[in-house]
């Protein structure tokens, strides 16, 4: 049979303790439970009011209480069980426990065991401890009925006394304060000192009670009091050979009697109770007055430490389980409200935002630092305070704000403006991990803990005194592939320091936001090359349609160009030899016209068509411009179109094919001064600019004509696509077509009054002479 027996015990004492029940039920109750665990055959108590007397009352584990002591079958006390208390006595099945001392009631456990059931030395320690507990149970109960009878159970009443005691203690330093009181002021002793031991190890100071005549003995007495506690832990002995252990320390002790109890349960040491007593020398003959009192004590004692640590490491255990429940509703509401957007900007006003607002992960500053493994810099790019959080987060809103927060431009300006933020955005540390703690968490990645950043030298002692940093902790935030930036945190305002399970917080909540700002760049690279796709695909269309028109063009020119010359030609004789308003000369005129223009369009057919070299070299834009204003300039006049020039003063030189260019301002002015029918305004702008990254130049041209609507914008430069009656559909096309062979850029906008083209150049966009295609 395996049983547990602690838990035995533990909760026979449970049941004898419950003050709601009276006192021969509780006993039966126990019983029950004792002969049920065990098993055992039968489990009897028997009570008697002296410890020599008869038996006064019988209670067995089931049926009536039995107030009739003849009822119990016969069945005498084993005279060997009241010669030996406490020691468990075997007569064949039976088994007695007795308790009690001489002139005081004892008890006594009867048991009736199967036949094969073995007597273990864990079964014997059992049966003695609860006949000790229900013993002490019912004198505490009999001192409440006979007052007089109390009196002269001290001892008694003293156990009953710190079984209540500390039973009552939900913490261990609460319950050795109140057994080393009472031990001492009860028992007259000169001083209490309790050691618990916890994994084996000294467990801090001692508790201890020392009366007030002795105090001039404290010092020398906690001095031997901790040697003996180590001598106790080093042997890890039992009780009945702490002297000879202790022999030659005690030897040189010329102070009052000591005595040395280990709190055993089981096999586990629980701590050591030193008593220092009353007699000025110690006495080897006799265990002196309070022998029993002390070993019940020693008892007792451990098993409410083993209740009081047990509470403890559940409370423990409840408050770490509730701040992990705390953090990982934190964490989620965090990860929903950075999760809520795919624009960086906003995420990582998000991320700074849910960091330092109140009732959040607990910071009052916040900074991103992003990598640039470029320039080999830490480039500040923004800083969130607990007062500016509430922009992104209102505290007033509650969840609903971590639900769907609204990071609109006004906020995130607002956030951008503060004074601190500014600050944050100025900063740069060299990426090198010998110079910062922020680079040292970048090349580690792991969370860094600054304890003392006014002692930090090289460039972070400029960051923290421009800053005013607080003991603070840098978090990267790790991608996929590489480190994007790091997180630093401070709460300079409460000096609160940043603690080991708020770092961990920490690495948590920086993965949360790595996480989603490995989203926000898969997304945009993701948009990138469909767009570049989309662009490609635009491209391959445009080239099919390039080959077809080329296809065309030269089977169809040919076939053309000799009837038109012929037609042309007679025409004009026609107009020639056709009287004044005949009707002859009109018609001829008619024709002379539209071969002109059939003429022209197969021209800008074969333009468009025909392979053409770039003749590169370097352009003044000014000059380009100048050059278009002059040819378009009658055109202008006529049309009643006031022309404005804004171009910047030393602009930087193009490389590019300066006719092609003429070109492209030309067609953009042409068809600018088509759409302004009744007259309007021409604005020309000229400046530097960049594109992908690169010095470049800008060429603007703005009209006043309406702007195109959204199903125009779309094919305006496709080829043959045109809004007018006599257009061909290949100026704009054309206009697209040199500058993307300029590895450059157009872009067509919807202005208040007109559309506004804008054409980037970079300045060595064109390495070299290339085919025009």
């Amino acid at each position: 049979m395996t049983l547990d027996w602690h838990k035995v015990l533990c909760e026979v004492v449970g049941i004898v303790n419950r003050e709601q029940e009276d006192f021969p039920r509780v006993f039966q109750k126990a019983l029950a439970f004792l002969q049920e665990a065990l098993p055992v055959d039968e489990v009897v108590l028997l009570l008697m009011d002296s410890f020599e007397g008869p038996v006064s009352q019988v209670i067995p584990a089931a049926g009536p209480v039995l107030f009739n002591p003849s009822q119990f079958a016969g069945r005498a006390v084993d005279p060997m069980a009241m010669a030996s208390p406490g020691s468990v006595v075997r007569n064949g099945c039976q088994v007695q426990c007795a308790a009690g001392e001489t002139g005081r009631g004892s008890t006594v456990l009867s048991l009736s065991l199967p036949p094969d059931f073995p007597c273990s030395p864990q079964f014997e320690a059992l049966v003695g401890a609860v006949t000790l507990l229900m013993h002490n149970r019912s004198m505490q109960w009999r001192m409440r009925r006979e007052p007089d009878w109390a009196r002269t159970a001290g001892p008694l009443s003293l156990l009953a006394e710190l079984a209540r005691k500390i039973n009552q203690a939900r913490t261990m330093n609460r319950l050795l304060q109140a057994a080393s009181f009472l031990l001492q002021t009860r028992l007259s002793l000169g001083g209490v000192f309790l050691r618990p031991l916890v994994g084996g190890t000294v467990h801090s100071a001692p508790v201890f009670h020392i009366a007030g005549h002795w105090a001039v003995w404290e010092t020398r007495m906690l001095e031997l009091e901790e040697q003996l506690a180590f001598r106790v832990l080093e042997n890890g002995a039992a009780s009945s050979a702490q002297e000879e252990i202790c022999e030659d320390l005690l030897a040189e002790w010329s102070g009052p009697e000591v005595r040395v109890l280990p709190l055993v349960l089981g096999k586990d040491l629980w701590g050591v109770m030193t008593v220092f007593g009353e007699q000025a020398e110690k006495t080897q003959s006799s265990p002196g007055p309070h022998h029993e009192v002390l070993m019940a004590v020693a008892e007792l004692l451990p098993l409410s430490m083993e209740r009081v640590a047990a509470l403890e490491e559940l409370k423990a255990l409840s408050a770490e389980n509730l701040r992990k429940l705390e953090e990982t509703s934190l964490l989620y509401r965090i990860s929903r409200a950075i999760h809520s957007t795919l624009r960086l900007d906003e995420l990582i006003h998000l991320i700074l935002s849910a960091a330092t607002v109140e009732g959040g992960p607990g910071f009052e500053r916040a900074m991103l630092f992003m990598v640039n493994e470029r320039s080999g810099i830490l480039q500040g790019m923004l800083g969130v305070t607990r007062e500016t959080a509430p922009v992104i987060l209102p505290i007033d809103q509650a969840l609903l704000a971590w639900e769907r927060p609204e990071v609109g431009e006004t906020a995130r300006e607002a956030q951008r403006q503060a004074p601190f933020c500014r600050q944050v955005m100025k900063q740069r540390l060299p990426l090198d991990p010998s110079d910062n703690p922020l680079a040292k968490a970048v090349q580690e990645k792991r969370v860094v803990f600054v304890p003392t950043p006014q002692s930090e030298t090289t460039s972070f002692e400029e960051l923290t005194r421009v800053l005013g940093l607080a003991p603070c902790a840098c978090a990267p935030l790790l991608g996929r592939k590489r480190v994007l930036g790091v997180l630093v945190v401070d709460n300079p305002r409460s000096g609160t320091e940043i603690h080991q399970e708020r770092r961990h917080f920490l690495e948590l909540f920086a993965n949360q936001a790595a996480q989603a700002m490995e989203n926000c760049l898969l997304l945009h690279r993701l948009e990138e090359s469909h767009r570049d796709l989309r662009e490609t695909q635009e491209r391959m269309i445009q080239g099919e349609k390039m080959a077809a028109l080329g296809e065309t063009a030269a089977s169809v020119t040919h076939e053309l160009r000799n009837p038109l010359v012929a037609i042309g030609g007679f025409a004009q004789r026609l107009a020639k030899i056709g009287a004044e308003g005949s009707s002859e000369k009109e018609y001829s005129a008619i024709i002379v016209r539209e071969v002109r223009r059939m003429e022209e369009m197969l021209t800008n057919i074969l333009a468009f068509s025909r392979k053409q070299m770039l003749c590169i070299g370097e352009c003044q834009i000014e000059a380009i411009i100048e050059e278009a204003l002059t040819l378009e300039e009658d055109a202008l006049q006529r049309a009643g179109v006031q022309v404005v020039c804004e171009i910047a003063e030393n602009l930087p030189v193009v490389r590019g094919d300066e006719q092609k260019l003429r070109q492209v301002l030309v067609n953009l002015m042409a068809n600018a001064r088509q759409v302004m029918i009744s007259g309007g305004r021409l604005t020309i702008r000229a400046y530097p600019t960049f594109l992908r990254g690169d010095q470049a130049v800008a060429v603007e041209v703005e009209d006043t004509g309406g702007g195109i609507s959204p199903e125009v914008m779309r094919n305006i430069f496709n080829p043959f696509f045109t809004t007018r009656e006599s257009g061909t559909g290949l100026g704009l096309s054309i206009v697209h077509r040199i500058i993307e062979h300029h590895y450059g850029d157009i872009e067509v906008q919807n202005r208040e009054k007109g559309a506004l083209f804008i054409v980037r150049l970079a300045v060595d966009g064109v390495p070299k002479a290339l085919p025009f295609r």
